[in-house]
């Protein structure tokens, strides 16, 4: 099975705790066995048998993915600010 990652922030402009989350979960993966890659939106030939996209991606982008029937799995990141209540957001 080949599965391309994917996350809406380009590591070279935020590291952090998503590059963090996608690199551990590559190395585990790949220590299973499996192949891993990011995505390469541009390689319309290097087709993913399934997308890993860390973050939420808009609905297009799973109406996409269902099209050209890739599997999709969402791994939703909590991170400080996104994981705290609405009144803990607040100013």
């Amino acid at each position: 099975m080949k599965i391309a990652f994917d996350c809406h922030v380009p590591f070279s402009l935020a590291h952090g705790g998503a590059q963090i989350q996608i690199e551990q979960t590559k190395a585990a993966l790949i220590r299973g066995g499996t192949e891993v890659q990011m995505l390469s939106w541009w390689d319309g030939a290097r087709c993913p048998d399934l997308i890993h996209f860390f973050g939420k991606p808009p609905m297009s982008y799973a109406r996409l993915a269902r099209q050209k029937k890739i599997r999709l799995v969402v791994a939703d990141l909590l991170t400080s600010q996104g994981s705290r209540n609405a009144w803990q957001r607040l100013p």
